[in-house]
């Protein structure tokens, strides 16, 4: 079986749901307390609370990062770790590629 990879480096959230539910959560304990009067701008009848926010505006954040980046920021990290006084071996080039190949790269 052939592997398949992403054309751009690129990580972020996943799609899954889980977000989504925790925001028609949200929207719900929002418009629970509705007015004596019957008046609450933020009512919503039903289920309608799932078509009141669009999915894609709920975990619609990713980055990119080359694989440049990525080892310029671990060697930058290692050395304020050594700066603080932590005594940690330098970062193995081909352990964080394959990290970053996990992260930005694989599908």
């Amino acid at each position: 079986m052939s592997r398949s990879y992403k054309k751009t480096p690129y990580a972020g959230d996943r799609n899954d749901g889980y977000m989504k539910k925790q925001f028609n959560r949200k929207i719900r304990r929002q418009n629970k307390n509705i007015d004596p009067d019957g008046e609450n701008d933020n009512y919503l009848p039903n289920n309608s609370y799932k078509k009141a926010n669009e999915s894609w505006d709920i975990s619609d954040y990713g980055w990119t990062k080359s694989w440049e980046a990525y080892w310029g920021k671990c060697v930058s990290e290692w050395q304020s770790a050594r700066n603080r006084g932590y005594e940690e071996p330098y970062p193995d080039k081909e352990y964080e590629y394959k990290r970053w190949k996990k992260m930005y790269k694989q599908k």
